[in-house]
């Protein structure tokens, strides 16, 4: 079907209540897309309860916030201070790396040093068990 020959909306003025809209857009869906109406899983969820399973999400933007999706989690042993990435690299000096320990973020030049584009170096030792995420942004 031409997108010409789509129905025109309900109009505006008038008091609708949700099943005109829905009627309306299946109309516009099913003349689009040739598909039977079927708007697929997504379209047809709660909202509130969204499940969504296979592929990856990558280079989101959250209120001002971009997440790459690179992020590596290690266990320290006691007293390790040195950790090397093994799944991607960063900018050096950048501010392009955020580290946390134990879910507590931590603060370059403080708390650690950017060493290389793959390694972190702790200003004192961690102890053993300690989760450490490093997440590139």
């Amino acid at each position: 079907m031409a997108l010409k020959n789509l129905p025109p909306p309900p109009p505006i003025s008038q008091a609708l209540d949700t099943r005109q809209w829905r009627d309306w857009f299946y109309s516009v869906f099913s003349g689009v897309n040739g598909n039977n109406n079927n708007l697929g899983t997504m379209a047809l969820q709660n909202a509130d309860n969204v499940n969504i399973t296979g592929g990856s999400i990558t280079n989101v933007t959250l209120s001002g916030i971009t997440i790459s999706g690179s992020e590596e989690y290690q266990t320290a042993t006691q007293g390790q201070t040195v950790f090397t990435l093994s799944t991607f690299t960063y900018r050096v000096g950048a501010k392009s790396i955020y580290v946390y320990v134990n879910g507590s973020k931590q603060v370059n030049t403080l708390n650690y040093t950017e060493t290389n584009p793959t390694t972190i170096t702790f200003a004192s030792g961690l102890n053993a068990g300690d989760i450490v995420e490093f997440t590139k942004i």
